[in-house]
């Protein structure tokens, strides 16, 4: 075939595509055939990685397809859950608690009530928990403990009530009849420890009476005292009170002045027969005396001793220096001294020893 043959082929093709297909008549009144529907192709998943493919546009003309809306009130997809059901854990704890308060019956019998009410409304709301039960379990418990203590204490108030009602108990005359024995016995040993004190006083007393008034017994005494402690002192010097030309007896007037006293206390043992008596002394402190001693012996160096042209002046100086000493030192009331006692034949008598120890104390440098 040459290639006019294939181009005149090619023409008529052409036309014949290009011309209208005529669709077959139907006379009126005549069923027309319905085109069957093709099931449309299943879509197929694209594999991971690959874009995904888009759903095809419907025709020009025919309707969207849309999906169903939910029934008005359910819960859509991606809604939060609500959680507004009530916990069964505070109806345990309440019933656990009104197990342990039942004793005080006010509170075991509300906390019973409020843990019934809590497990009712937990089991109210579709709850299902073991602790739900549990804590209207223990909240039953609790609220019949507590009434059977309810109960109980009543019972046992009237019980009271009706045995001191029979008793006849006057409680205040009892009271106000101990009160006035505790008195009256308090009173009476009272009494008693006074009488005792003023036994130990009135031995004492007189002796430290003699100091005061400068007995001269007493004051013989106590010189003695100051004069043996005072050479004592002045041995290492190789002096004694003699070469200061100082009269023990005066020194002894001197010390004493302002002497006086006051009771502090008193212990007794009666069973032993043994007692001590504690006073305040007020009197010149030998501490004091011999600073300000010191301080006068200080002047005199300071001063002319050219005048001083014996051994004898000198010593006769100190000596005034001791005196002017203890004359001006004031008395004061810092001195505690005990004296100890013993009952002889029924009478108190002051030991001897106790007596000297505390002399030594007052007086002694």
């Amino acid at each position: 075939m040459g290639a006019s043959d294939s181009g005149a082929t090619n023409a008529e093709a052409a036309s014949q595509e290009t011309m209208p297909v005529e669709q077959p008549t139907t006379a009126v009144g005549e069923p027309q055939a319905v085109p069957a529907i093709e099931p449309e192709p299943a879509q197929a998943v694209p594999a991971a990685g690959q874009p995904a493919q888009t759903q095809p546009m419907p025709p020009m003309g025919q309707p969207v397809p849309t999906q169903p809306m939910p029934p008005q009130g359910a819960p859509y997809a991606g809604a939060p859950v609500p959680t507004g059901q009530p916990s069964p854990t505070g109806a345990l704890v309440c019933g656990i608690l009104a197990i342990v308060f039942c004793f005080i019956p006010i509170v075991g019998i509300v906390l019973g009530i409020v843990a019934i009410v809590l497990a009712g409304k937990y089991f109210k709301a579709g709850g299902t928990q073991g602790q739900g039960k549990a804590g209207r379990i223990c909240g039953i418990v609790g609220l019949a403990l507590s009434i059977i203590m309810l109960v109980v204490n009543s019972v046992l108030i009237v019980l009271g009530l009706s045995i001191l009602d029979y008793a006849d108990v006057d409680f205040t005359d009892t009271y106000a009849s101990q009160s006035s024995s505790a008195i009256s016995s308090s009173a009476a040993s009272s009494a008693l420890s006074d009488r005792l004190d003023d036994e130990l006083y009135a031995v004492i007393d007189p002796e430290l009476d003699k100091i005061k008034s400068a007995d001269p017994a007493m004051v013989a005494t106590i010189a003695a005292i100051v004069e043996e402690s005072l050479n004592s002192e002045l041995a290492s010097e190789d002096l004694s009170l003699a070469d200061l030309k100082v009269d023990p007896t005066e020194l002894a007037k001197a010390m004493i002045q302002g002497f006086d006293y006051e009771y502090d206390f008193t212990d007794i043992d009666g069973s032993e027969g043994t007692g001590e008596a504690w006073y305040t002394i007020t009197c010149k402190d030998t501490y004091s005396i011999a600073t300000e001693f010191e301080s006068q012996i200080s002047t005199l160096l300071s001063g002319d001793v050219s005048q001083y042209s014996t051994m004898e002046a000198a010593y006769e100086a100190i000596g005034k220096a001791l005196m002017d000493a203890v004359n001006s030192t004031t008395p004061t009331d810092d001195s505690m001294v005990d004296y100890d006692l013993t009952k002889e034949g029924g009478k108190w008598v002051l030991d001897p020893e106790s007596w000297t120890d505390e002399l030594d104390y007052l007086f002694a440098f």
